[in-house]
């Protein structure tokens, strides 16, 4: 099936496990049942002492130790994973359906495809933050074959054409949300609480690829053959999307946004982040 849409995957500074800002953070006492067993389940999966080797194979492997190659498997197609009823959700809400989702999806894995991976005794409360965007999305025309699938073929339709189109590319705008992730922190306390940890986190990391970004807006081909026909616009193009990042990485430093990665976390297309050479002690201070 085809048809045009927006499509703004890309279009904002993204990390790993973004937080929107949901409705209603009160959970029901049907559904804390429900959250809590998961949580038992990954409480007994992280109590298990094969996480502490792991974790110092990562370290060891980030620092360029001699280890063995460390294993993890990551971007699991999970609509063709729910073969047992296993990732089958009975929450009711979206932000309890939310957290189960996270839960079994772990649990999940650790049954099915553990390899290399760990399991922490914590939960994050991810801070729900706005960011604007650069104002620009993709026109695509998408051809699906799985409706159950968020992945599927996309025909970029080119908004870059001339120097004035540059313009259309704006900074973001990024503004914190304590209420919402004070409501949501308090909620998950009180389902989590005595099971899991639950950690305030800023975000950890960003994925900025200029040119992937780029040829969205600008159509594959088109950008390849504008490299040789127009490279200035090309460069001005680039010019104006980086220092658009920029803008809005700062506001996310200055807002006190970011966390460290040095963790349970992805780093970039590798592994795990874990290591203990940064931050150096006189690091400044974030989440």
């Amino acid at each position: 099936m085809e048809e045009l849409v927006d499509y703004y995957p890309y279009g904002k500074l993204s990390f790993a496990d973004p937080i929107k800002k949901f409705k209603d953070y009160t959970i029901s006492n049907k559904d804390k049942k429900i959250l809590k067993e998961l949580a038992k389940r990954k409480s007994e999966i992280a109590e298990l002492p094969i996480h502490k080797d792991k974790i110092k194979m990562w370290k060891d492997l980030n620092s360029l130790e001699e280890v063995r190659p460390l294993v993890w498997i990551n971007e699991i197609p999970w609509h063709e994973m729910n073969v047992d009823d296993e990732l089958t959700l009975k929450t009711s809400t979206e932000f309890s359906r939310f957290l189960e989702t996270r839960l079994r999806r772990t649990i999940y894995q650790w049954e099915h495809m553990r390899v290399d991976m760990v399991v922490e005794p914590t939960i994050p409360c991810y801070l729900v933050v706005s960011d604007s965007g650069f104002g620009i999305s993709e026109q695509v025309k998408i051809s699906k074959t799985d409706e159950s699938s968020d992945i599927y073929s996309r025909e970029f339709r080119p908004q870059i054409e001339k120097e004035e189109d540059i313009e259309k590319i704006k900074n973001p705008k990024v503004s914190f949300d304590k209420k919402a992730t004070d409501e949501m922190f308090e909620s998950m306390l009180d389902i989590f609480d005595g099971i899991l940890k639950v950690e305030k986190r800023g975000i950890p990391g960003f994925w900025f690829a200029p040119w992937d970004e780029l040829i969205r807006w600008w159509g594959v081909e088109k950008a390849l053959a504008d490299l040789i026909l127009r490279p200035d616009l090309v460069h001005k193009t680039i010019e104006r999307l980086v220092n658009a990042y920029i803008s809005g990485l700062n506001q996310y430093e200055s807002l006190n946004l970011l966390s460290l990665n040095n963790c349970n976390y992805r780093i970039g297309s590798g592994g795990l982040g874990y290591t203990d050479e940064i931050p150096k002690e006189d690091y400044s201070k974030v989440i």
